[in-house]
């Protein structure tokens, strides 16, 4: 009887459990079915064993109503079986229900050993089955949680050989029962979940029962054994039994009360330890690891979306990694676009966490702007049950945290900003004095070199060399100009012979670095040269990249400067070098202010090339390295006419 009673109260549990979350894959249907059929067997046996004892302990008979109701759990039991044995046959498996009346005649015929032929077949069906890989499996806890109820239904098929009305099959029936409720209750198998109340109340109800038979056996004996304190016995232990429930009461009460102590407990650490982590990673880092503690995740993916580009922290076992690729920017546009402020996990029904690692999401908003994502990990759960009202009232501490930490990063670089404004204001007032001061040198340079040009007696290359000095001079002037002039200066073009240009150039700077042995050769068809182009600005652009090559080489090295026409109206300059060449994390940055690979370089010569380009409507890029291991080369784009 207490097979029977406890049999069907557990099978009508599963039962429930099933129908509520509505069944959706073939295996659940399938499942349904045979907790059906385990039920009504169940709940029929209960029903013959309590008229056996109301109406005669030797009855060895039933009504037949009664009688007939667990024949049809039984055969339900091997239709069920069946169609999971069969599951991989689509549609088709639901004609394993044909089982249905074919064990119902058996039995009616009184063929009971060949019903158990049947029951075993069909039995040892579903175990195989269980036991292969099935196409429609979710996640590593199914895959064990079919492969244990497969084991599990090994202890039926064992008790149908003593029999349908032998102990052995009711007890062997258990066995799947208390593994899919091991699996529910620890893995969400199958999608489904045991209420943390419901948990805490079977455990009570069991102790309470186990206490309650305790007592009144312990009772019984002593009044067997003591007459007359029998009952004054049954009281005193009854007296300790309330005793020992006092700290069960306590530990259900803390256990229940689990929402208020983690939301406390939590909101204490995010103001006393998160606060004071002014870095945004960090702050971010330390509420993932702490939330994957407290909640007993497996990991946990915190993604700022109020900055500029994403800031990310992530927590979780050793060896874990950020995934290669999340969409953030699409999945926060369609948060905005929706305005979820809700979870999204395994029974949302919408389909943004598809080919993630993670199955549930929650946006974090601060008033009306969406300021993070928090994806979790709940593996080897599926759900996180009451766990997601925890974590929806947390949701607001998060993202404020996150808020002001992101303020705080924002008055910083405010800070800075504005003493970098202040440092550059400092520099400008001091180049202008010293442009103002460089002045006058200049003026006596250029005068000095055209008087000596005037010289009659001087010599031919002399001469040009002068002429290279007063255009140096004119330049640094042009400099000087736009230094002390507040408006942008006006840009005087002319024709432009680059051979010239180039030999002028390369003159010089041969000169410069003699001591190292570097020499700078040039090569440009005769005569090509380019109309209606700033000088200043061109001369800027080749002269910095050549002394950047120069300086970029290795004593006794070479740089190669050439030009050639790339079409009607378009124009290739080349600088190439052997020397170290660009580490590939400074490329993507090497045409910024300050930005240099030099020990004592200034990261400016890039930076004016760059902007001197832009204002001729050229371009440039680099190539780095050049022969496989080393070298660099600049090759500069000019839209101009040539004659």
């Amino acid at each position: 009887m207490f097979g029977f009673v406890f049999g069907a109260a557990l099978y009508a549990f599963l039962l429930v459990l099933l129908i509520r979350k509505r069944p959706s894959r073939p295996i659940e249907w399938a499942l349904l079915w045979a907790l059906a059929g385990a039920f009504v067997w169940y709940f029929f046996g209960a029903a013959t064993a309590f008229y056996r004892v109301a109406s005669s302990p030797s009855a060895e008979q039933a009504v037949p109503g009664l009688q007939y109701g667990r024949w049809f759990g039984l055969c339900l039991i091997s239709a069920g079986s069946a169609h999971i044995a069969l599951i991989r046959g689509g549609r088709a498996a639901l004609f394993s229900y044909v089982f249905l009346p074919v064990g119902w005649l058996l039995l009616f015929a009184q063929q009971e050993w060949y019903y158990r032929l049947l029951m075993a077949a069909t039995l040892a069906g579903a175990v195989t089955e269980l036991l292969r890989a099935p196409d429609d499996m979710v996640g590593m806890a199914e895959h064990r949680l079919r492969r244990s109820m497969a084991w599990a239904m090994a202890f039926p098929l064992a008790g149908a050989a003593a029999g349908t009305d032998s102990p052995w099959i009711v007890l062997g029936a258990f066995a799947p029962a208390f593994c899919l409720s091991y699996y529910i209750a620890r893995y969400n198998a199958l999608g489904l979940y045991i209420n943390r109340n419901i948990k805490v109340a079977a455990v009570l109800g069991v102790i309470a029962s186990l206490c309650l038979l305790l007592v009144q056996s312990l009772a019984d004996l002593a009044e067997q054994s003591f007459d007359a304190w029998g009952r004054a016995i049954e009281v005193l232990l009854i007296l300790a039994v309330a005793a020992i429930w006092v700290p069960l009461y306590a530990w259900m009460n803390r256990v229940l009360s689990k929402r208020a102590q983690v939301f406390g407990d939590f909101g204490r650490r995010l103001i006393h330890e998160a606060a004071a982590i002014f870095g945004l990673e960090q702050r971010m880092e330390y509420m993932a690891r702490e939330l994957a503690r407290i909640l007993r995740l497996r990991r946990v993916l915190l993604v700022a979306t109020g900055t500029p580009e994403p800031r990310v922290a992530m927590t979780g076992p050793p060896g874990t990694v950020l995934p290669r690729r999340i969409p953030v920017a699409e999945i926060a546009a369609q948060m905005r676009a929706g305005r979820v402020d809700t979870f999204i996990g395994p029974r949302s029904g919408q389909n943004l966490l598809t080919g993630l690692d993670f199955n549930y999401l929650l946006p974090l908003w601060y008033e009306d702007r969406l300021v993070g994502l928090l994806f979790l990990d709940t593996s080897p759960r599926l759900l996180l049950e009451e766990d997601e009202s925890i974590l929806a009232g947390l949701s607001g501490q998060i993202s404020q945290a996150i808020e002001s930490c992101i303020l705080i990063e924002r008055k910083i670089d405010l800070e800075k900003s504005l003493e970098r404004s202040e440092h550059m204001a400092t520099r400008g007032q001091m180049a202008a004095r010293i442009a103002h001061e460089v002045r006058n040198p200049l003026a006596s340079i250029k005068a000095l070199a055209q008087l000596m040009e005037e010289d009659e007696d001087l010599k031919d290359n002399y001469r040009r060399d002068l002429g290279w000095i007063v255009g140096e001079v004119n330049r640094l002037n042009a400099c000087v100009e736009e230094l002390l002039t507040p408006a942008p200066a006006e840009v005087f073009r002319k024709d432009v012979v680059v051979p010239e240009l180039f030999e002028r150039i390369c003159r010089g700077q041969n000169r410069e670095h003699a001591e190292r042995n570097i020499r700078i050769e040039w090569q440009a068809p005769a005569g090509l040269t380019l109309r209606n182009i700033d000088p200043q600005s061109l001369t800027q652009v080749v002269l910095n990249l050549v002394k950047n090559a120069a300086q970029a080489c290795y004593p006794g090295g070479t740089v190669e400067l050439s030009a050639e026409q790339a079409g009607e109206t378009t124009v290739e300059i080349v600088v190439t070098d052997h020397g170290a060449g660009i580490p590939a994390e400074v490329m993507p940055r090497v045409f910024l202010e300050r930005v240099t690979t030099k020990e004592k370089g200034n990261g400016l010569g890039l930076a004016i090339v760059k902007r001197n380009l832009a204002q001729m409507g050229g371009d440039i890029g680099l190539e780095s390295p050049v022969d496989g291991v080393q070298g660099t080369r600049a090759i500069v784009t000019l839209p101009v006419a040539v004659a």
